[in-house]
């Protein structure tokens, strides 16, 4: 046997020796830990098998799974855990129920992840204390055959969330109760309107229904009952017992009031008032109208007006002490009978005047008016006559005739006099026999006044204005050659409108308009037309004639407004700014307006952009002056400052634009000049002398003589002071119109 085969045999049996005794070492020893593959478990010394990694590992996984483990309890959470009641608290189960038992004084709570919670039996809260929600609400069935909702606060919410609601009853009716003696009040507030909503309530046992901030209708097939603005309104009939009205309209807005005790009143809805009474059916009745103060029977509580439906249209009678006499009757012939109303008063009488000069008096009443009763109506005079076919020409008619009076000198002899209370003192019919009258009435005197008609034909001057007498505010009075006009202040001031003595017939016309006269200050006999000085109005416009009195003049007219316009005159003295253009309007073009603080130049475009011509706030007078020339004016107010290396130019910025470096204390400042045009003009102006300045043209461009060619810069060096002024004299070529140093072509 060689080395090697006797080294191998000796290998085989120290490894056999060692797989069989280390386990008898372990079973023996049992302090000894073993630790399982990959080094995650571990059996230690207690025989405990602990993962090597906390709360890392699973026992089995979702492949392969343990059949069973076998253990006398399970910790969870810290806790010994020994039957399965214990592992699933606080639910228990006793095989017919399961309960649902916490020890705690909070609340409990179920989590779902649909959010619903189903049962096909019945939830019981087992000492009817009922189920309380998460923010203290509950709901119980502590009372028999009720539920009761008690909520956590002073108001209680049930919210529905779905369509239409739907309350039902087999047997009996829905009953809603509250018993909130302080608050018991039930609001419907419907379609998400909190502003408008009907509330009921019990006032002094009585059941109230409001409507919060709105009127209350009831719409049923057969009409409407509205509430709105206080008043009842129905489109059918109104059937009632007894009603307390303040005041009943009609279907045609006619309206009977009782505004006032003891007094009804019927209104109507026009002039005139109709009050139709008629007995129902069409019996031959006669009409009768009867009215009764009280019941009782002493005189005057009672009236009737009727038709006895014989020979008196109208009868009417009075009570004496119970009883109706007849008072008056207007025979259907149109006779009136009056019943001891009137005492016989003198002769009445009166002739034909049938002879040459002769008179005769239409009627003569001398007497003593008898005592009127209320109902009695008495004409002092009537006079109605019918014309003859009269002969001659000094005929006169008249119907009321007042001859002269002699006797005592010292009495007030008027010949109509005419007292107070009247509705008119006189009053015209006119030729028409129609019911409308002129009144002449006068306010009531303070002091003997007198109103003379002159010895002329001719029309009074009206006024609208009760008050219209002389120095009363706003009366118009007539004064000498004129009228005066008091205006709103009663004194003794006034206006007077009075004309210049014509020389022949004049007519002043007032246009059909409201505005004021245009007045002057010249004699009334100097302003008239062509008169020095004078102004007077012409077809559109207003003309002045100036110093001279000739057939010249100056002419203020407008063009035809396409809409208002207005034209302010300042509060200086000065002549206004005149144009030849006839188009010169804001934004017209070519126009030349003015505007705060400067002349604003349209140009040949009429938009809103144009030149605006304005001055600085001077401290003291300036004048520039413009030279007899042709040219552009260049701005000289533009300053560009630069700071860093490259400046390029527009070219709206080289007219009469000055660079200059404040601020650039090294490297070159390069000005780049847009193409020329003739009036442009650009000064380049070295401050600072630390940096040297490059100016170059376009491409195309040439500074003439500084340079030698097209495009060509010009430079100068770092010294303070240095520059140059360029003017632009056609589209290719600047010149030189000024510098100091040395400039220099750099290309």
């Amino acid at each position: 046997m060689t080395k090697f085969c006797k080294q191998g045999i000796l290998l085989v049996v120290a490894l056999l020796m060692a797989v069989f005794f280390v386990p008898l070492s372990y079973a023996g020893n049992p302090s000894d830990e073993a630790v399982l593959g990959n080094d995650r478990w571990s059996v230690d010394s207690g025989g405990n098998l602990t993962p090597l990694a906390n709360n890392s590992y699973n026992i089995g996984n979702a492949t392969y799974i343990a059949k069973a483990i076998y253990a006398g309890s399970i910790t969870l959470g810290g806790s010994a855990i020994t039957s399965w009641g214990s592992v699933v608290s606080p639910w228990t189960d006793d095989g017919q129920r399961v309960y649902l038992t916490s020890s705690g004084t909070g609340p409990m709570f179920i989590t779902l992840s649909n959010g619903n919670i189903v049962s096909n039996g019945t939830f019981t809260a087992a000492d009817n204390s009922g189920f309380a929600t998460a923010n203290g609400a509950v709901i119980s069935n502590a009372t028999d055959n009720a539920i009761t909702i008690t909520e956590n606060s002073d108001i209680f919410t049930i919210r529905f969330t779905g369509d239409d609601i739907l309350f039902n009853t087999t047997d009996g009716g829905f009953i809603f109760g509250l018993s909130d003696s302080t608050n018991g009040n039930v609001s419907f507030k419907t379609n998400g309107d909190t502003n408008d909503y009907l509330e009921i309530s019990t006032g002094s046992n009585q059941p109230i229904i409001n409507a919060i901030g709105c009127g209350f209708k009831f719409v049923s097939e057969a009409g409407t009952i509205d509430f709105d603005n206080n008043t009842l309104t129905t489109t059918g009939t109104l059937a009632a017992g007894v009603s307390t009205l303040t005041s009943l309209v009609l279907t045609n807005s006619e309206t009977i009031g009782n505004a006032n005790n003891g007094e009804i009143s019927v209104a109507s809805n026009s002039g005139a008032m109709i009050l139709n009474i008629s007995a129902a059916g069409t019996s031959d009745s006669d009409a009768e109208l009867q009215l009764s103060a009280d019941a009782g029977a002493d005189n005057g509580d009672n009236w009737k007006i009727s038709h006895d439906g014989a020979s008196n249209s109208l009868v009417i009678y009075s009570d004496a002490s119970g009883s109706f006499v007849e008072k008056a009757n207007l025979s259907t012939g149109g006779n009136l009978n009056i019943s001891g109303g009137f005492t016989t008063m003198g002769t009445m009488y009166g002739y034909k005047v049938n002879a040459a000069s002769g008179s005769a008096e239409g009627i003569n009443v001398t007497g003593t008016l008898g005592i009127m009763n209320g109902d009695d109506h008495y004409d002092g005079l009537v006079v109605n006559l019918t014309n003859a076919d009269h002969t001659g020409a000094n005929n006169e008619v008249n119907g009321i005739h007042i001859e002269n009076i002699t006797g005592d000198t010292n009495a007030r002899e008027y010949g109509i006099l005419v007292e107070g209370g009247w509705d008119a003192e006189i009053a015209f019919e006119g030729s028409s026999d129609n019911g409308t009258v002129l009144k002449l009435t006068c306010a009531e005197p303070t002091t003997n006044q007198t109103i003379t008609f002159p010895n002329a034909t001719g029309t009074v001057m009206l006024s609208t204005l009760a008050t219209n007498y002389l120095y009363a505010a706003n009366s118009v009075v007539g004064v000498s050659n004129g009228l005066k006009f008091e205006g709103a202040t009663a004194n003794t001031f006034g206006t007077t409108l009075t004309v210049a003595d014509p020389s022949e017939n004049r007519t002043v016309t007032f246009g059909n308009m409201t505005g004021s006269p245009l007045l002057t200050t010249l004699a009334a006999t100097s302003n008239h037309i062509h008169a020095a000085n004078a102004v007077w109005g012409v077809s559109n416009g207003i003309k002045f004639e100036g110093a001279t009195g000739d057939t010249k003049g100056t002419t203020l007219t407008v063009k035809d407004p396409s809409e208002n316009r207005t034209i302010t005159f300042p509060n200086s003295t000065g002549t206004v700014m005149i144009t030849d253009l006839d188009t010169n309007y804001l934004y017209g073009a070519n126009s030349v307006s003015g505007t705060s603080n400067g002349i604003k130049f349209e140009g040949a475009t009429g938009d809103t952009k144009g030149i605006l011509l304005t001055a600085a706030d001077a401290a003291g007078n300036a004048t520039i002056t413009l030279p007899e020339a042709n040219g552009t004016i260049n701005s000289i107010s533009n300053i560009i400052t630069v700071t860093t290396n490259g400046t390029t130019l527009l070219a709206s910025q080289a007219y009469g634009t000055t660079i200059v470096n404040t601020g650039q204390t090294q490297g070159n400042i390069n000005v780049t000049l847009p193409a020329v045009a003739a009036g442009m003009k650009v000064t380049v102006y070295n401050v600072m002398g630390a940096a040297e300045i490059d100016v170059a043209p376009e491409a195309s461009d040439i500074i003439a003589v500084l340079t030698n060619a097209a495009g060509d810069s010009i430079s100068s060096a770092g010294a303070a002071g240095n520059y140059v002024t360029l003017l632009g004299i056609n589209s290719t070529d600047w010149i030189c119109v000024g510098s100091s140093g040395a400039w220099t072509d750099v290309n």
